[in-house]
């Protein structure tokens, strides 16, 4: 009885860590460093950097209620993944003087930042739209850091 026990113990371990381990492969995302300005003349988003990025891309919720829109498209145009973000708010927090916890959005006007775009075989360009679905920036994401060829 303690064998039959142990054996069905030992083997719901194995299956376990079987499991486990198959949701650690190892994945790859796009990281696009952008530099964002905002001034009287409008608004500018320019590529700073673009690698693929070897291990997990950080959860990323959807929430599609942001000023901007960005969409991972195939050479099709077809939408492979889509999300929103608003480079231009700053999330901060701290205590004050009074040991109150204290902060806020912060309006940014120029800034880095970095997008987090899913690697996908079939992803052509990033582009990025405004609210009033304007092309503000687009990046081709087809070859970054592709060790084989690819022919299209």
């Amino acid at each position: 009885m303690n064998n039959k026990i142990f054996l069905f113990a030992a083997v719901g371990l194995l299956v376990l860590v079987g499991l486990i381990g198959a949701s650690f492969i190892e994945k790859e995302y796009v990281l696009i460093g952008i530099h964002y300005e905002s001034n009287v003349e409008g608004e500018s988003f320019t590529r700073i950097s673009r690698d693929l990025i070897q291990g997990y891309y950080p959860t990323l919720n959807q929430d599609l209620n942001k000023d901007y829109r960005v969409n991972l498209l195939s050479d099709d145009e077809s939408i492979i993944y889509t999300n929103s973000f608003d480079p231009t708010q700053l999330y901060s927090d701290g205590v004050n003087e009074g040991d109150e916890l204290d902060g806020g959005i912060i309006k940014m006007e120029n800034v880095d930042f970095y997008l987090v775009v899913p690697s996908n075989r079939n992803g052509d360009k990033v582009r990025i739209l405004d609210s009033e679905n304007n092309l503000v920036f687009e990046e081709e994401v087809y070859d970054v850091g592709k060790k084989e060829c690819r022919v299209r």
